[in-house]
């Protein structure tokens, strides 16, 4: 059997440096990741940098990162310096107090407060769970800071996707219709004050599996074509539970002209009139299918035959 990997606590960090050169953060979130997750190694001589150190209660550094930035444009800001900063940090135990600093400059240091923020998540599945689901959870905190939260989802209890952006309010509408599917179902929220980390997680239950499902890339739905002309055909097959493109057989075929070839992307030519373009995923073209209807008219500016 794989040896299951060691895992080590992490702080995410992320945010903008300002063109004045304030660092504005997002909440930070303890999360468990394996030790591969931890980031390569950045040199003082790739700047710039934004540096992050962890300090226990003397003051004493526990552990320094350096995280790289990025430049970006954002509307209204000044054309002269505004950069992204994300990472993870490892978080060691001990850990008391955080400084951050911008290319050696000191910016700011921030105590962590010694309690945990309470968590508890009241939504629970019921059957299979399919369709909108309204998740809710229960937090609350010894500190006065505010609480942020995320909100994760597994279906195969390796893999994990966040369904939101950092919220705010104790409740979030979704739509299993729209995610991986298996009978190891999980959600998990987790609550920040900032950086202590309160997480809570769903019992297993099972979603509908979604499979692996044809999509036409090009023609659009309703598209005028000439007919006689090549006609560029652009397909994929999309593979909900390994969350990955497949580079798969697929079939075109037309409920006018039959069949039209093999292939993610081929030429075609069609005869005038309304075609049904099918695609159709798998080798032996018994998959799933997926259709958009497009006419081929038989001169420009003119309708097509029917």
């Amino acid at each position: 059997m794989p040896q299951r990997q060691e895992r080590e606590r992490f702080l995410t960090v992320s945010g903008i440096i300002t063109p004045d050169g304030q660092l504005v953060l997002e909440p930070c979130f303890q999360m468990e990741f394996p030790r591969s997750a931890a980031p390569p190694e950045i040199s003082e001589a790739d700047t710039p940098v934004v540096t992050v150190e962890l300090l226990d209660a003397r003051g004493f550094a526990l552990h320094r990162e350096l995280l790289s930035a990025q430049p970006i444009c954002l509307e209204g800001a000044d054309d002269e310096g505004t950069w992204i900063v994300s990472g993870l940090v490892p978080f060691p135990r001990g850990s008391r107090a955080i400084r951050y600093a911008w290319n050696d400059e000191s910016l700011f240091e921030t105590r962590i407060e010694q309690s945990v923020p309470y968590l508890k998540l009241t939504w629970q599945p019921e059957g299979i769970v399919s369709g909108i689901q309204t998740l809710t959870w229960a937090a609350g905190r010894s500190a006065e800071a505010p609480l942020s939260y995320l909100v994760l989802y597994t279906w195969n209890s390796d893999q994990w996707r966040s369904l939101s952006l950092i919220l705010r309010d104790t409740v979030l509408a979704v739509d299993f219709a729209d995610l991986p599917g298996g009978d190891s179902c999980k959600i998990r929220v987790l609550a920040s004050d900032g950086v202590n980390t309160a997480t809570d997680e769903s019992v297993p239950f099972e979603v509908p599996v979604k499979g692996v499902e044809p999509r036409i890339l090009q023609p659009a739905q309703g598209d005028t074509v000439l007919a006689g002309t090549p006609l560029v055909l652009v397909g994929q097959a999309y593979d909900w539970e390994r969350a990955t493109f497949l580079m798969t057989e697929l079939s075109w075929s037309s409920s006018r002209d039959g069949a039209l070839g093999v292939g993610s992307e081929l030429d075609a030519s069609l005869s005038p009139g309304e075609h049904d373009i099918v695609l159709t995923e798998g080798a032996s073209g018994t998959g799933r299918s997926t259709f958009v209807t497009i006419v081929a008219a038989s001169a420009p500016g003119l309708p097509a035959d029917t």
